[in-house]
């Protein structure tokens, strides 16, 4: 089984796929430090695949969500639309100052999805 899995990584790796995480913010105020490194481990993945300057978005409050942050991601995004015309991805928005809302990290988590699809090279 092991063999299976290394020989299935192996071929993903030869093709050049990357896997991207989905990210997911475990507190009800601010942001999670295991989102905010989940989002800066996935730029730096697509970083080394799409060159590109992105940033490492950094949320300085526990308890409050700063607008620099969500600007920081949709930076990044705007990034790879650059580095990879033709790409489709939404435009993200968070409408709370306090917490990161369902939305915006649904689409987050899609534009994630949406490059992940169009890295892989068959």
């Amino acid at each position: 089984m092991r063999t299976t899995l290394l020989t299935l990584f192996i071929s993903f790796q030869s093709f050049g796929y990357v896997f991207l995480e989905t990210c997911y913010n475990n507190q009800r105020r601010g942001v999670s430090y295991s989102f905010e490194s989940c989002i800066n481990r996935n730029f730096d993945r697509i970083e080394r695949e799409i060159r590109g300057f992105y940033r490492y978005c950094s949320n300085h409050s526990r308890e409050e969500v700063d607008y620099f942050y969500t600007r920081c991601i949709i930076d990044n995004f705007d990034e790879v639309r650059r580095g990879s015309p033709g790409s489709y991805l939404e435009t993200c928005f968070n409408a709370s100052s306090s917490s990161l809302d369902f939305f915006f990290i649904s689409c987050v988590n899609r534009n994630f999805d949406e490059i992940e699809r169009r890295l892989m090279v068959p």
